[in-house]
């Protein structure tokens, strides 16, 4: 399974029914614009916003951030805790925006 998505293959995998579209970045980054129903769950505090969302191990998981990074560090987290159906947008919201992608404002 390929897990880091460019654009259009995050946007097909998000379109599927019961995908959980996660954005790791900060708070204010999530206000300033963020993808259609995506959940903040930041980076930097990670697993205490990620465990109340009460995921199974085979949950649709789409993650992204700014550029790719803290994503990707996410989602090798997610799959060393047994997570099996988890993918990342490889340049972030940065491509996302790049390839005049819809976002909430």
């Amino acid at each position: 399974m390929n897990r880091n998505l460019t654009v259009d293959e995050f946007e097909e995998f998000i379109k599927q029914p019961n995908t959980h579209i996660l954005d790791v970045r900060e708070p204010f980054e999530y206000a300033e614009s963020h993808i259609k129903d995506a959940k903040l769950v930041p980076t930097s505090n990670f697993w205490a916003h990620f465990e109340p969302l009460g995921l199974k191990k085979d949950d649709r998981i789409a993650l992204y951030c700014r550029t790719g990074n803290r994503s990707f560090y996410i989602l090798n987290n997610l799959l060393e805790q047994g997570y099996s159906n988890v993918v990342h947008l490889e340049r972030g919201i940065v491509d996302w925006y790049g390839q005049g992608k819809e976002v909430v404002r």
